[in-house]
């Protein structure tokens, strides 16, 4: 029914679009574009001012289906591009927490070596009614392959831009064929299957906090901490570390 500027659907499917998501020189993501009321028109500021919404798309199950998401990071100067991008969302709503999943592919270049990635995400989102202080996006399933090996674990992430997060992640193992992927010639370095466990705190746009890093490849064991620096042209990483030497 249209009532009231309000569409209610119960399925939203949009098949093959193209997505622009950005970070202007301040550091403000264009996130507020993306983001509708499931319940009324809304009037969100943005940096260029107020804006009204036309309308409130209510829906309980929202799908992008091979879309591409252009990602532009205008205050570090980069560029990112995801194809085959796909996104389900259940039961949208800007108050209450809801389930998402996503993935999507990647390719970038080390060393002159192209590489593929292919990432998808499981979990839940709060918005926090737009109060970007309070919101939160959680992922208990997280996989990511990386030309083929696979790693699991979850991600947390609260409060934005200034943000907290928390990343745990169990990876195979490496050896001198997987390292020739990505390094000529390949180091002989072998690094037994491994948990990673992070902390980290985004104190302002080009500086974050790592409160803690932790490796666990037994019979190697460290942990880290320290601050990432970007404000200058290249980037500063002092860092505090504690280890376990190779028994």
């Amino acid at each position: 029914p249209l009532l009231k500027r309000r569409v209610e659907l119960d399925d939203v499917k949009l098949v093959a679009p193209q997505i622009q998501f950005y970070r202007d020189a301040s550091g403000v993501w264009n996130t507020a574009d993306f983001f509708v009321s499931s319940h009324t028109a809304e009037t969100v500021k943005k940096p260029a001012g107020p804006f009204m919404l036309p309308f409130s798309l209510a829906a309980d199950r929202t799908v992008i289906e091979g879309g591409v998401l252009n990602v532009e990071d205008r205050l570090m100067g980069r560029k990112f591009k995801f194809d085959k991008f796909n996104l389900t969302v259940k039961e949208f709503d800007m108050h209450k927490s809801f389930a998402y999943s996503v993935s999507f592919n990647n390719v970038n270049t080390f060393e002159g070596k192209e590489i593929g990635t292919s990432w998808s995400f499981d979990g839940d989102i709060f918005l926090a009614s737009l109060d970007w202080g309070k919101a939160s996006l959680s992922a208990e399933k997280l996989k990511v392959s990386i030309d083929g090996s696979l790693i699991r674990g979850s991600v947390k992430v609260k409060g934005f831009p200034r943000s907290e997060t928390e990343l745990d992640l169990k990876a195979p193992a490496l050896g001198p064929a997987q390292w020739a992927k990505y390094a000529s010639p390949a180091p002989d370095f072998f690094l037994p299957a491994s948990r990673w466990r992070l902390k980290l705190t985004s104190i302002e746009p080009r500086k974050m906090q790592i409160d803690r890093l932790r490796l666990d490849a037994e019979p190697l064991a460290a942990q880290l901490s320290g601050l990432i620096d970007w404000t200058g042209p290249s980037p500063r990483l002092p860092m505090m570390i504690r280890s376990q030497p190779l028994l």
